[in-house]
């Protein structure tokens, strides 16, 4: 075991300063002494390497060892690290610098760990960069302001209502229905007029028709 120089020792107790436990952090020899605390900064970082439930909080040496050794046997060698008995027995007993150690070790661990991880996770096959960008670009419109959805409904009722106007102006009455309101009365007056003539001579038809039957 090498001794932390005290800028590790400080970059390691503001590490741990960020971290949830589920007790007051006062002296990190003690606080660390039973292995539960050190289970809850794995867990913190990799919560599916460990389950709380098989570390209890302890004061015998007996249930320290039990825990210490559980996080070395189930967690740490997960994490590529592993500790010895005697470094476990100098924690358990509250000797200073080893929690540090181990604590140092851990952190490295785990940073690695989570470095593979991440490459793992962006390593994708050819031809999902441009669903993974779809994707992207569908997750910033769902979470675009109300504002932003407005425009878009404003945008898309305009040009709605402007592909309308022009389906309108193109129909054959759109020309009818654009002239002076006095020639759309003159051309409705010629329309009935033609339309009466249409059935006079239809009916004069049939006359004649029916009197040649009947001759």
């Amino acid at each position: 075991m090498h001794e932390l120089g005290e800028e590790d020792i400080q970059s390691l107790y503001t590490w741990i300063d960020n971290i949830h436990l589920s007790r007051p952090k006062k002296n990190i020899s003690r606080d660390f002494s039973d292995g539960v605390a050190c289970a809850e900064v794995v867990k913190y970082f990799i919560p599916k390497l460990v389950d709380l439930h098989n570390f209890s909080p302890a004061n015998s040496v007996s249930q320290k060892i039990y825990n210490w050794t559980t996080l070395n046997q189930k967690v740490f060698r997960r994490l590529g690290y592993s500790t010895n008995d005697e470094i476990i027995q100098c924690i358990v007993s509250n000797k200073p610098g080893y929690v540090e150690y181990i604590l140092y070790e851990l952190r490295q661990k785990i940073d690695r760990y989570l470095s593979k991880q991440s490459a793992k996770s962006n390593a994708s096959p050819t031809g999902s960069i441009s669903h993974e960008s779809n994707h992207s670009e569908h997750s910033q419109l769902a979470k675009a302001s109300p504002f932003t959805h407005m425009a878009n409904s404003l945008y898309c009722s305009t040009t709605e209502s402007a592909q309308h106007s022009h389906v309108v102006s193109n129909h054959p009455l759109s020309a009818t229905q654009s002239m002076d309101p006095q020639e759309n009365v003159q051309n409705q007056i010629w329309t009935s007029q033609g339309s009466n003539m249409s059935h006079k001579i239809a009916a004069e038809g049939n006359t004649t028709t029916v009197s040649g039957q009947g001759e």
